[in-house]
């Protein structure tokens, strides 16, 4: 019995609220929906955006959203979770912040387009690498206010990488990442 037809909203890789009222219960929903769509290559139906859009994060530990973030970081669909990211309005309750629409266009390209050069064991970080150079706000603000682990600040916050690439400068980072890294 499929009683609110999910599996046509799977098949149309569709994501919708069933029961406005249990889904506003709990906050963490609007992450998972921006994560779902990363990893998953979902959208969210346009209804249900508009809830999640009025739905405060405020009661959220940091921990919680971490680990949503950090599956989003895992997706397939970078370029969706960077859309639900700001389109849910979750961008701006949890950094004061909003992406202007060319900067949102340019780095939804990179994204898409560097992901097949990602090595698995670092995926979780290339979400955040790449956006630091597109953001208005420093990353290590990001960091504290996901509450991230001491690993993404080291894989994350890096030294500055020079116009011209060293022999020197990769021999310094292998050094501390491992060659491979």
């Amino acid at each position: 019995l499929d009683f609110w037809h999910g599996l046509n909203d799977m098949k149309h890789k569709l994501l919708r609220v069933v029961d406005e009222n249990s889904f506003t219960e709990d906050s963490l929903r609007v992450l998972r929906a921006m994560q779902f769509s990363a990893r998953f290559g979902f959208k969210l139906e346009e209804k249900s955006c508009k809830l999640c859009q009025n739905i405060s994060l405020d009661d959220l530990p940091k921990e919680r959203i971490f680990r949503e973030f950090e599956k989003m970081f895992m997706g397939t669909y970078l370029h969706y979770g960077l859309y639900y990211l700001s389109a849910l309005g979750i961008e701006q309750q949890l950094f004061a912040s909003h992406m202007k629409k060319n900067t949102f266009i340019a780095l939804g390209r990179v994204l898409q387009k560097s992901q097949k050069n990602f090595v698995k064991k670092l995926r979780p970080y290339y979400f955040l690498f790449i956006c630091k150079t597109f953001l208005s706000i420093d990353i290590e603000e990001i960091l504290d206010i996901l509450g991230a682990p001491k690993g993404y600040y080291k894989k994350v916050v890096s030294p500055s990488i020079p116009k011209e690439i060293t022999a020197s400068f990769i021999a310094n980072i292998s050094l501390k990442e491992g060659i491979i890294e």
